[in-house]
């Protein structure tokens, strides 16, 4: 009696990384017990009992606004592509959240021969503990140690769009305060301004850098809601003003220039950079206006 497909695959059903097999039609005639499981986790589909066309149904029901539908479109997206490609095996990634959480998931797909057909393999490790080890590790590269803030090293990572707005900060007569408390207190001005920074802008969801020394630049990624950054300014502005009242004798102030985003992060800071020149000039002339 010859064994079927799915008699040979049994020997993975219990095998803790996801496993499937397709067939030519890319209809599925084999899961593992991890999938079965991990269906009924993530969508609350059951599948125990049922015959392979009956999941196939199961599978086209699913809506697309579930996580198990990105997931398996994926899957049948990169097998198409595999396919197509005619390579021996491949290697994608994919991910999917549940109550909050994300897991990353590494599969690979492989073509087997049984029987004078072709089948098409896929297994799915749970990636996720090295991902985000990988991830703090890139965190704490990209981390500036004294105020915490993301340092210049995160820019090789940011992708912007056009409507993202980038904020160039520097801050004024910084030195003066270095020279005349000592660098201990400048780090505290360093740590203090960042924390207003934190306070002003989205730390989830925007980048905060210290690009080095007192200079610093924050990228306000879009979510399609308008931002009035001269309210923004005035808002850090006010509670730049209380929190270093003690230092404005100093000439202590900011200097910035912003822009939205252009062809590339270098020439938007090189703009950010003019702009904010020019803004210092005029806090000169301020602030020599004010001692007179």
């Amino acid at each position: 009696m010859t064994a079927t497909i799915q008699e040979y695959a049994s020997i993975v059903d219990n095998l803790p990384s996801l496993f499937l097999i397709r067939n030519e039609n890319l209809d599925v005639v084999f899961y593992n017990e991890t999938i079965k499981n991990w269906m009924h986790h993530t969508a609350g589909i059951t599948i125990e009992g049922l015959t392979y066309k009956d999941i196939q149904d199961k599978i086209k029901n699913i809506p697309e606004s579930s996580e198990v539908y990105t997931v398996v479109k994926q899957n049948l997206d990169e097998t198409r592509q595999f396919i197509k490609l005619n390579n021996g095996s491949s290697i994608y990634y994919s991910s999917y959240t549940i109550h909050g959480e994300i897991t990353y998931l590494q599969i690979t797909l492989y073509k087997v021969y049984f029987e004078n057909n072709v089948y098409y393999c896929a297994m799915g490790s749970n990636i996720t503990s090295l991902f985000n080890e990988i991830e703090s590790i890139e965190t704490e590269i990209s981390m500036d140690e004294l105020t915490k803030l993301y340092n210049r090293k995160i820019l090789n990572s940011i992708s912007c769009s056009k409507n993202d707005i980038f904020l160039y900060i520097d801050l004024d007569n910084f030195k003066i305060i270095n020279d005349t408390y000592g660098h201990q207190v400048g780090d505290l001005v360093l740590i203090q301004f960042s924390d207003l920074l934190k306070n002003t802008f989205r730390m989830k969801q925007d980048y905060i850098i210290r690009l080095g020394g007192d200079e610093f630049l924050i990228i306000i990624k879009d979510d399609n809601k308008f931002i009035n950054m001269e309210e923004k300014i005035k808002e850090l502005n006010n509670k730049f003003n209380k929190k270093f009242l003690s230092y404005i004798s100093f000439g202590f102030d900011f200097s910035f220039g912003y822009s939205n985003y252009e062809t590339s992060i270098s020439d938007t800071l090189n703009l950010c950079d003019s702009l904010m020149y020019k803004n210092k000039q005029i806090n000169k002339v301020r602030n020599f206006n004010f001692y007179i």
